[in-house]
């Protein structure tokens, strides 16, 4: 379909391949001559007037415009480079750049921020976790992809960070095996004599934790 323009909202078309609405906002020209423009895409026309008159709210604000050529992999080189070295210790910012050129980079390192979802970053988390990586492993990859982001936010590259949209990876709690009758059973009469066995035989019959039987005073028993 060819282009249509409305008052005040830029170019906008509609893709004949995939039948998504486009639109175009120039805003003048670059130091080096070349026109400036930011494009946006959705489903209906309607959205990309929206997204149009957002892009053109922030250049009248001089709002920083979001970089739609962004990688992943440029952004936290630039976060590295220019902010990261100079605000953590040396052995923490080559934590945060192994944990980005191990786990982040190789998957999603080409990605481009503007089209990274939270649904990227759920799939990350499922595939480190697969792959038999600690629960705590892969919540400091989460935690270190966000951090990323949050600076492309603070220099205007990206609007929201989808890191931290997503679910942050959990440990699952195994359940604590009980003692059957006859276990406890044969568990005190083999500690008959023993000096621990009123401790044990207590622990036993109150369900009490370790913790909780050690952590009592003559106070706390009935005398009656």
């Amino acid at each position: 379909m060819a282009g249509s323009r409305g008052n005040g909202e830029g170019s906008i078309y509609q893709r004949s391949s995939d039948g998504r609405w486009l639109g175009v906002l120039t805003f003048g020209y670059g130091p080096n001559g070349k026109l400036l423009r930011k494009t946006v895409s959705a489903k209906t026309r309607a959205e990309v007037v929206k997204k149009l008159k957002l892009l053109q709210r922030q250049f009248d604000d001089g709002i920083p415009l979001p970089d739609a050529t962004l990688t992943v992999a440029q952004l936290f080189n630039s976060w590295y480079e220019d902010v990261l070295r100079h605000q953590v210790a040396p052995s923490a910012s080559t934590n945060y750049k192994r944990i980005f050129d191990h786990h982040i980079i190789p998957t999603l390192g080409r990605k481009r921020v503007a089209n990274l979802s939270a649904a990227d970053v759920d799939r990350l988390i499922s595939q480190k976790l697969d792959s038999g990586l600690s629960v705590s492993t892969v919540q400091r990859i989460r935690f270190v992809f966000a951090q990323a982001i949050d600076q492309g936010i603070r220099w205007g590259s990206v609007t929201r960070n989808v890191a931290r949209l997503s679910r942050a990876p959990k440990a699952v709690r195994s359940e604590g095996r009980t003692l059957t009758p006859e276990e406890a059973r044969i568990l005190l009469a083999t500690l008959k004599g023993h000096r621990h066995e009123v401790l044990y035989s207590l622990m036993l019959s109150a369900g009490m934790r370790r913790g909780e039987a050690l952590g009592l005073k003559w106070q706390d028993y009935d005398a009656a």
